[in-house]
């Protein structure tokens, strides 16, 4: 489930993240759900793509929700499946909006999240940080 794979095993790794993740789980703002389509994830699987974004996937097409992916890949296949998309900068924008993250906060973890493998390039970045401050 991507709830363990992201918050249990990113909270025991000591990963801020996902320690702010589970305080938006417990608070109730984000919820576990388990309604996906099998048959979908194990045919997306097939054809390459990670258990967690395929469960993802299947769960947006299913409750007409929108998937959050980064992974280029997934990106285009969410996109062939008619799933309404999102991408953790627009996430943070959000939480920003909605005063469950400060700026700060969401400039902090932007950081964090490329130390951690994110991948961005040095313009998309800067449009980011752009976007945030202009909230």
């Amino acid at each position: 489930m991507v709830y363990d794979e992201v918050v249990v095993r990113g909270t025991e790794r000591r990963v801020e993240e996902a320690i702010a993740l589970r305080r938006l789980f417990n608070s109730g703002i984000i919820e576990v759900v388990e309604q996906v389509d099998n048959e979908i994830v194990v045919n997306l699987q097939n054809s390459g793509i990670h258990h967690g974004e395929a469960t993802v996937m299947s769960l947006a097409r299913k409750l007409n929700a929108v998937a959050v992916m980064d992974d280029k890949r997934a990106r285009h296949v969410t996109k062939a499946l008619g799933v309404r998309l999102s991408g953790t900068p627009h996430v943070m924008m959000q939480l920003v909006r909605q005063g469950l993250l400060t700026k700060q906060e969401a400039r902090h973890a932007l950081d964090k999240i490329i130390e951690e493998g994110w991948y961005c390039s040095a313009k998309s970045y800067s449009e980011i940080l752009k976007a945030i401050d202009g909230i």
